[in-house]
């Protein structure tokens, strides 16, 4: 028969045994909890914001407020709510894993939302172009004009600067959305000159 002492080893095996796997499981339950979290976070501010930067609206200069648009202000609203919260409710490794998270998804969601439509992109708006025909006019549609970018601009640096709670530069964490905006709302010396460049890399790829 088993020694007392072989017992108690194979007791306590079973028991630490049982312990690691509680911990695997705990570990793999609070992953999906967290992920579920950002999900509503960012399908949440997804589904209030996406008609708004997917838009083919044309801002002109009594549109420019230098404010946050009115179809922002209660997807912010509750995202800082959602923000606060989880500050709150959570512990400090899961608040850095949350927002890191979310932050990733939102950059990507600006970036695409601004890049992939196919919209032409313009600082003057409808003037610039030849008059458009109905037939024509959806493939040839601005998606914004200077003052739209501008105005697009100020909402997302107004979002970005929400995450200051977490990090001191949230800007890190958006640097694609940023990089599209800052080419959005250049001068026109700036984009003949950033035009000229491009053309100039281009040539000197294909030799």
């Amino acid at each position: 028969s088993p020694s007392p002492s072989s017992s108690s080893k194979s007791s306590n095996e079973h028991k630490q045994s049982i312990f690691s796997e509680s911990l695997k499981d705990y570990s793999s339950l609070s992953k999906r909890l967290l992920d579920e979290i950002v999900d509503i976070c960012f399908k949440n501010f997804k589904k209030t914001t996406s008609s708004y930067l997917t838009s083919n609206k044309i801002l002109d200069s009594d549109d420019y407020i230098l404010d946050i648009s009115l179809e922002f202000v209660n997807p912010f609203i509750e995202l800082q709510y959602q923000l606060t919260m989880i500050n709150k409710s959570l512990n400090t490794v899961s608040v850095q894993t949350f927002w890191k998270d979310l932050t990733d998804k939102l950059n990507q969601f600006i970036f695409t939302s601004i890049t992939s439509n196919t919209s032409t992109f313009s600082r003057f708006g409808f003037k610039a172009l030849p008059k458009l025909t109905s037939k024509n006019r959806s493939s040839k549609l601005i998606k914004f004009n200077q003052f739209g970018a501008l105005q697009v601009q100020y909402n997302i640096c107004t979002l970005i600067s929400f995450f200051k709670t977490f990090t001191p530069v949230p800007e890190h964490y958006f640097q694609e959305s940023i990089e599209v905006f800052n080419i959005l709302t250049l001068s026109n010396d700036d984009l003949y000159q950033l035009s000229k460049n491009l053309t100039t890399l281009t040539e000197v790829d294909k030799k």
